[in-house]
């Protein structure tokens, strides 16, 4: 991981670096085995009453959610992860570029001063992913397909692909989005940067803690990035397992072959 918070290599948004709770709720990782280990420009705020917020705003992003029951469980033998005291939901899918895309235009496109945009989701041909066009005050993104001789699957609708070359901040300023309804106008405390997590412009060093209360809606927060349980359980958890005891499976696909 660099200094802004990037891992090494780029890698799709899975659960591992953004992921999304609803009391609590995330992404879904894909099959990696568990034992391989807009702020310049004048805008009018944001209304901070929840119900105000989903009467005026048509959110353009639907997070698809599972259920994870089965609280209190115990966890993984072979790592200690995986106990989940309570019941709560998950994102069904990765999240997607088409969703990433639609952030960005909303709060990103007068201009991008917490680097919500990498340049690598453009040249990394096998991923392709979001084009930006325009100058500073008048950006604008698209998604695009891979280039290249390597075409990977879902190719054909490169909207529904996962993003790849975020860090934990741009995901924690999703999240804040989602979780203040998706607005494209108000103040970056409205926008970005403050909702589920209060990140005051930090781009790099320590995550943020959660706010238990969202200061724009005067309501818990919706959505957060769930801890490595949460995320772990609805993985590889399956309560099935063992007799009905629960257990868990080594891929997380609820599968113990590749």
């Amino acid at each position: 991981m660099d200094n802004w918070g990037y891992l090494a290599r780029p890698l799709p948004m899975t659960a591992a670096i953004f992921r999304f709770l609803f009391g609590p709720c995330g992404v879904l990782a894909g099959t990696d085995s568990r034992s391989s280990q807009r702020y310049h420009r004048s805008r009018r705020a944001v209304t901070p009453a929840l119900v105000e917020l989903e009467s005026r705003l048509a959110p353009a992003i639907d997070m698809a959610m599972v259920t994870i029951g089965n609280p209190a469980n115990t966890p993984d033998p072979a790592t200690g992860h995986g106990a989940v005291a309570q019941e709560y939901r998950i994102g069904k899918y990765e999240v997607t570029l088409g969703q990433y895309c639609a952030f960005l235009n909303a709060v990103a496109d007068v201009s991008d001063d917490y680097r919500l945009y990498n340049a690598a989701m453009e040249r990394v041909a096998s991923s392709a992913g979001i084009l930006r066009a325009g100058e500073a005050g008048n950006y604008s993104y698209t998604v695009a397909g891979p280039l290249g001789s390597v075409v990977p699957p879902g190719a054909d609708s490169p909207t529904d692909r996962p993003i790849a070359n975020v860090n934990w901040f741009n995901a924690a300023r999703f999240v804040n989005w989602i979780s203040n309804g998706q607005p494209d106008e108000g103040t970056p405390e409205q926008l970005t940067e403050n909702g589920a997590y209060k990140l005051q412009g930090a781009t790099q060093g320590d995550s943020a803690p959660r706010n238990t209360i969202n200061p724009n809606t005067g309501s818990a927060p919706r959505f957060f990035l769930p801890n490595e349980d949460e995320w772990y359980k609805a993985a590889y958890y399956d309560p099935t397992l063992a007799g009905g005891q629960g257990g868990y499976h080594a891929y997380a696909t609820r599968s113990d072959t590749a």
